[in-house]
């Protein structure tokens, strides 16, 4: 290949960076490399997100909306329906969303232009290149080669994976280096194998990172923190430094915020917004300094290269009339149809496979009970097929041990033999020994800076595994359901109410983007009424209780050593300053109950943690109670919205409270005066009793954070008084094995002195 220079070269990535240390062995020849993606972006235009969201704005969603972006390259009118995207692209640019960049031509003046790796059958490329930018080139393509590989059949796809697998520890066992040894880039259902074989075989694959950021631990610990704070900035400020090096992620996400906040529109939907911007971003992917890389480029002579699943599902892919823009509307643009795509693929395959001189193609026969056909280079190049028999070397101890157990499960179920079935003694190989306990790994020991909260220690005492799950592996899911779309819109309005006059008129616009559903409709509008009515109560009960100064929601920290931190986020702090008094309260649309018998064993720590916090901020205050306000009921009647939780047991407080308190509290649930003085109930907590309750709250945070720094996440769940588990309900309960002996059982001790 005779390369000028001061030349441009259009190729992929992957053959740049097969070119480079070339080119740079040979310092006086310049060159500029542009990818087909590069060079049709430039060509035509660019665009940021405030083009997304300009249409979003019109009702597109954000999907649709990059859709017809994307769609717009080179668009004329044509027909009714390129007519209006013709439109939409001239509006567009007249509102500065479109960024055309009239000098990129110029970047070919003077210089020579190569195409390599682009098939000469690629219409609208060379459409581009002639029509658009105006310019010479010259196509370099191989032409078909001299070479016809066989191709190895098996019955399945674990006998063809094996097979792979068997010849690359024989090539390394033959000083092959590792980063002479490639995988051609293999239909989808076999990256499940192929990655469980690469750890049992501990050979370093450089697979494609189709991870996001929206699944990465960095992005999911900012979204949760960005869902209770509204603020991008705060949330940021607040994650944890521990996930930050994870496949770039924070730079990624650093550069995803960034972009957001410089989007000139504010008035959209930031959250979705985040979401669907965070599903579009790929994360770095693995590198080693020696290892077996994917490809799906041409390699050297020395070089080997595997082609799995060659059948004519999979080789080449078949492209269909179904795009954005049919076959027709692609004509009239110059763009590849899919006919042009297919001949596209087929030379491709074709050039591919005769051009290599070390290529090892192979194919399952079936799928299942789906039989696998012939691709149309196998015909055409007439390609040999030859069935290959595993023979009885085995490069790997525990795939070997769990072939021969699969072979002596076939024997125990349905009696048959096989020549490998007496290959491993079953003994030393553990056969039908399990145990599913969590085994503890220094991987999972923590020393860096660490935020709790009481949502994620009560998680850790109601199961370990669960936390670790949860916390650790962050398998939460993002579940944007009815009640905490509900919940957000409620603490809105009653965030709201403590500062202005609330009127539902002024949040109708909100609720229709929060819900969508024609169900979601009808609920929210049966439902949101009750926002009122916990208002009206919440005043009346400002206006006759000496707790008469209330703060909105508020942040609280308290520092349990160096590296960590317990923090809440209070909905709402009262104030009595007259006698240097406070409550706090915590405002919930579901059905959470406080019982303060719970609390020494490491549940129910919500109103207790408060506690911690409100002596740790606010010291000189005395804490007269915390509360729980259920600001959604099934059944409203006076009871309804009264706050739930602990009161300092002392009647004179009760009056400062509820100045208009007779008998029973209409605000305050357990604060009942008789003849004879107040009514003991369990809602009433003497000083002493709370301070030992914070105390044992506290000493239940201080063991959970150093189990947790331990990495000890047993499958431990908490079995309250016999009855009462988390396990009926967890989601996880697909990858835990907990038996009846696992339970932490508690609660009990009254049953036991009896």
């Amino acid at each position: 290949m005779n390369i000028v220079d001061n030349s441009i070269i259009i190729c992929d990535k992957e053959i740049k960076d097969r070119l480079i240390p070339s080119f740079n062995a040979s310092p006086e020849i310049r060159i500029k490399f542009l990818s087909k993606e590069e060079i049709m972006e430039k060509a035509y235009f660019t665009y940021d997100d405030n083009a997304i969201v300009y249409l979003m704005k019109k009702g597109y969603s954000f999907s649709n909306a990059k859709e017809i972006l994307d769609n717009l390259k080179g668009i004329i009118k044509g027909n009714d329906k390129l007519d209006k995207l013709y439109a939409m692209f001239q509006e567009l640019k007249e509102n500065g969303l479109i960024k055309v960049d009239p000098y990129f031509r110029r970047l070919f003046l003077g210089k020579k232009t190569y195409v390599i790796g682009y098939s000469s059958s690629d219409q609208e490329l060379k459409y581009i290149l002639s029509n658009v930018l105006k310019i010479e080139y010259e196509f370099i393509e191989a032409p078909l080669g001299e070479y016809r590989p066989s191709i190895k059949e098996f019955d399945s796809l674990q006998d063809e994976v094996d097979y792979v697998f068997d010849t690359i520890c024989k090539l390394v066992k033959d000083d092959v280096p590792l980063n002479k040894i490639f995988l051609f880039r293999y239909p989808s259902d076999y990256d499940w194998i192929i990655k469980k074989y690469a750890k049992f075989y501990h050979l370093p694959i450089e697979f494609d990172n189709e991870m996001r950021l929206y699944d990465s631990p960095v992005f999911k610990d900012f979204f949760r923190k960005y869902q209770e704070l509204n603020s991008i900035e705060k949330a940021f400020d607040m994650m944890e430094e521990y996930y930050f090096n994870d496949f770039g992620a924070k730079e990624k996400l650093v550069k995803l915020l960034n972009d957001i906040l410089n989007i000139k529109d504010t008035d959209f939907d930031h959250e979705s917004f985040i979401i669907e911007k965070a599903k579009r971003v790929k994360l770095k992917k693995k590198r080693y300094e020696n290892s077996i890389k994917l490809t799906s480029s041409s390699v050297n002579d020395d070089e080997y290269v595997f082609v799995m699943g060659f059948s004519s599902d999979s080789y080449p892919s078949i492209c269909k009339d179904t795009d954005f823009l049919s076959d027709k509307e692609k004509e009239i643009l110059h763009l590849n149809t899919s006919l042009i795509k297919n001949k596209v693929n087929n030379e491709t395959i074709a050039r591919y496979i005769t051009n290599m001189k070390n290529i090892i193609i192979t194919r399952r026969l079936k799928n299942g009970k789906e039989e696998k056909y012939d691709t149309h280079a196998t015909k055409d190049l007439k390609l040999k097929k030859e069935r290959i028999e595993r023979g009885n070397i085995r490069f790997n101890l525990p795939l070997a041990e769990i072939e021969v157990a699969k072979y002596n499960d076939e024997k125990r179920n349905y009696g048959t033999n096989n020549k490998f079935l007496s290959g491993l003694d079953l003994n030393s190989m553990r056969y039908r020994q399990f145990d599913y306990t969590f085994k503890h790994s220094p991987l999972f020991l923590n020393d860096n800076q660490l935020n709790v909260s009481y949502s994620s220690i009560n998680e850790y005492y109601e199961c370990p595994f669960m936390y670790f799950m949860k916390r650790v592996c962050n398998l939460n899911v993002f579940e944007d359901t009815f009640y905490m779309k509900l919940g957000k819109i409620f603490h809105l309005i009653l965030e709201d109410s403590l500062i202005k006059e609330i009127n539902l008129n002024d949040y109708q616009e909100k609720i229709d983007e929060m819900f969508t559903s024609p169900k979601d409709q009808l609920f929210i509008k049966l439902l949101l009424p009750q926002v009122e009515k916990v208002i009206k109560k919440n005043v009346i009960f400002i206006n006759q209780s000496d707790f008469n100064k209330p703060l909105g929601e508020q942040k609280l920290v308290l520092e349990l050593d160096e590296k960590t931190n317990l923090i809440g986020y209070a909905d709402k702090i009262i104030f009595n300053e007259k006698d240097q008094e406070v409550i706090i309260i915590d405002y919930k649309t579901g059905n959470l109950f406080f019982s303060k018998d719970k609390v020494q064993y490491g549940l129910n720590l919500q109103l207790p943690t408060y506690g911690l916090l409100l002596e740790n901020v606010y010291p000189s205050y005395y804490q007269a109670g915390a509360y729980i306000q259920r600001i959604c009921v099934k059944n409203v009647d006076d009871n309804s919205y009264a706050l739930e939780g602990i009161t300092k047991e002392d009647e004179a407080l009760f009056k400062r409270l509820d100045k208009g308190l007779d008998t029973k509290s209409y605000f305050i649930k357990g604060v009942n005066l008789t003849s004879k003085g107040h009514r003991k109930s369990g809602y009433l907590i003497s000083d002493e009793d709370y301070n030992n309750m914070l105390s044992d709250a506290k000493n239940a945070i201080l063991e959970a954070v150093k189990l947790i720094r331990e990495g000890k996440f047993d499958i431990y769940p908490t079995l309250y008084k016999e009855k009462e588990s988390h396990c009926k309900d967890c989601p996880l309960g697909a990858v835990c094995f907990h038996t009846p002996d696992s339970y932490r059982r508690v609660g009990n001790e009254e049953k036991e002195e009896e």
